[in-house]
């Protein structure tokens, strides 16, 4: 049943050797935990209940963050919808668990002193000649970002002094 299903996901939905590897890797954690035989394996004793204490299981003797067990939820997820789908089981087993909260990074923002010190260094260097054609894309990207205060008289002054590398040909 399972070499089927890795079958199924390498040449119908063509999925890559290293994605069917970990999906076999998944289904077969879970069924090991289980303590049954691949051969003895029937999947409509299996419970939402089950599958539950699998996850508190992996999350708490293994260690694994949230991130991890939702990939491997994902592969079980499949592992039952493609035998839902073959006729296999008669109801869908995962649709009642639902994917771990992950922590959401905050953004690290530079501070403002910092980012006035970084546009003062820019300036410095785009007053060199291989610089030049670099400072106004550079200058407008930072006041279209709102990281500076827009000065439209400079920006527009070395605009038109400067010569790109691609004028005059």
């Amino acid at each position: 049943m399972l070499q089927e299903f890795l079958q199924y996901l390498a040449t119908v939905r063509r999925f890559s050797p290293l994605t069917v590897q970990n999906y076999r890797r998944d289904v077969t954690n879970f069924l090991e935990w289980l303590d049954v035989p691949e051969a003895d394996f029937d999947p409509r004793r299996i419970t939402v209940e089950d599958v539950r204490e699998w996850i508190v299981h992996r999350t708490e003797t293994k260690h694994l963050g949230a991130a991890s067990m939702n990939r491997e939820l994902s592969s079980l997820r499949s592992f039952f919808r493609y035998l839902h789908r073959t006729g296999r089981i008669d109801k869908e087993v995962m649709y009642r668990i639902h994917a771990l909260k992950t922590s959401r990074r905050i953004p690290a923002f530079v501070p403002s002193t910092r980012m006035e010190g970084i546009l003062d260094e820019l300036d410095r260097e785009s007053e060199s000649p291989e610089f030049a054609h670099r400072s106004p894309v550079l200058q407008l990207r930072t006041a279209a970002c709102g990281t500076r205060r827009y000065r439209p008289r400079r920006f527009l002054g070395r605009l038109y002094r400067t010569q790109s590398p691609w004028q005059g040909r």
